[in-house]
């Protein structure tokens, strides 16, 4: 599962774009390929930070469904696209681990 999706993130080329991950979704950003711009949260981005966040010119920020804060940068991002990912099971009738990867891979590569 996780190979194929990291097929798919290459073949839309997601790996190549400029992407702000939350903390809690690094580990997951990297399982499929992309090396994120910049980090933000846990705790909701300061003045500064959405500064430094904006100025990547990000084309994709990959939130944390269960704690989102990236909703400020999402604002003055605005060729941004917003998505929020999962960390444990129970929203979007995940039930284990495996159904939250094949969420959050599909959230990925949805247009």
């Amino acid at each position: 599962m996780l190979i194929n999706g990291r097929n798919e993130v290459h073949k839309k080329g997601i790996d190549q774009q400029s992407v702000l991950v939350h903390f809690f979704q690094e580990s997951f950003a990297n399982e499929m390929g992309i090396n994120p711009s910049m980090i933000f949260g846990p705790a909701p981005p300061e003045p500064k930070q959405i500064l430094e966040l904006t100025n990547t010119k990000a084309v994709l920020i990959l939130d944390n469904a269960h704690g989102p804060v990236g909703g400020s940068v999402k604002e003055t991002l605005k060729n941004g696209e917003y998505k929020l990912l999962l960390n444990f099971p129970g929203l979007h009738q995940t039930r284990t681990l495996a159904d939250v990867i094949r969420y959050n891979i599909d959230q990925l590569i949805a247009n």
